[in-house]
């Protein structure tokens, strides 16, 4: 570790402090995602960060992927899949997340103990304000929920998009391209 002896950080402003986003409605976008694994040791979880569109506000957000609860499982398997098919994508690592656009319902979380009131996450819904994943079809989510956990958990398969609306697409597609090209050099 390094030595603070010559650091003068008494004269330093103090940092800023936030007032509490009002409940309601917001968008942003995923700036990181990382998995991780609880206090305990008995689940894991992917910390969000959650840039919100049009301010320097970060809200952060886990989803409980693997967790001995099966409610808290079950919660953050629907936030991830509500993520993944809002943004048509298939979520096979918590780094698919980053870029993903997302509409959450903020709430605050009053002062608890030692705590001070915060914001929290309550749910995610499509970018329209609907409800349900209308970009894809009901009998491929349906499918694919009986596939197995990470299956529910990703939930869905890339629908048609523009590559400009979403530039992670092209990326996909050029790394998948490339593997294809080796491929077909490899003798036999």
């Amino acid at each position: 570790m390094g030595n603070l002896s010559d650091c003068n950080y008494a004269d330093a402003p103090d940092a800023p402090e936030f007032d509490l986003l009002p409940p309601g409605d917001y968008t942003g976008e995923i700036e990181s995602a990382e998995m991780k694994d609880t206090k305990s040791r008995d689940g894991r979880y992917i910390k969000l960060k959650i840039q919100i569109d049009g301010s320097n506000r970060k809200l952060f957000h886990n989803l409980n992927v693997y967790n001995p609860s099966q409610q808290a499982q079950e919660i953050g398997r629907s936030q991830l899949k509500k993520i993944a098919e809002t943004n048509g994508r298939v979520i096979d690592d918590s780094e698919d997340l980053v870029m993903c656009r997302v509409k959450m319902r903020v709430a605050v979380r009053p002062a608890r103990g030692e705590y001070a009131a915060q914001n929290e996450i309550k749910s995610f819904m499509d970018l329209d304000g609907g409800s349900k994943g209308a970009s894809v079809p009901r009998e491929t989510r349906v499918a694919q929920a009986n596939n197995g956990p990470v299956a529910r958990a990703a939930a869905s398969r890339p629908v048609q998009s523009s590559q400009a609306e979403k530039p992670w697409l092209k990326k996909r597609q050029e790394t998948q391209n490339a593997t294809a090209d080796l491929d077909d050099e490899i003798p036999y």
